[in-house]
């Protein structure tokens, strides 16, 4: 599927296996610019010190969840998506209800679909 042009990303993932698929899934799209954080504090400093265009946010990551990078990312307008592998996802993004939350695993197609449905073809 064609998505809207979208340039730097960020994929937040503490799962090695995951964030290197859903950087595969990226490049299948088109998106040359990836960054991959795992925790928090790494993905806070991403968004801190690169012009980011989009995000996709594992919501369960260790001990944390990534809430706060999302307020973040709300913030500053960035428009991102969830990934969730747990049925709790809905009820610890609440507060982000027009989010769309992919289900892990996730492929390219969803991916996509997940993207065109925050910001249109």
């Amino acid at each position: 599927p064609n998505i809207p042009d979208i340039g730097r990303t960020l994929i937040v993932e503490d799962n090695l296996i995951i964030a290197i698929d859903a950087e595969e899934h990226l490049r299948k799209l088109g998106v040359q610019d990836i960054f991959v954080a795992s925790t928090v504090d790494e993905a806070l400093r991403e968004v801190e010190t690169n012009a980011l265009e989009f995000a996709i946010l594992d919501v369960n990551l260790g001990e944390s969840s990534s809430l706060p990078i999302a307020r973040e990312l709300r913030e500053r307008s960035i428009p991102f998506v969830f990934a969730s592998g747990y049925g709790e996802a809905p009820s610890l993004v609440a507060e982000f209800d027009d989010v769309p939350i992919l289900s892990k695993p996730y492929d390219a197609d969803a991916l996509a679909r997940a993207i065109i449905r925050l910001l249109g073809s």
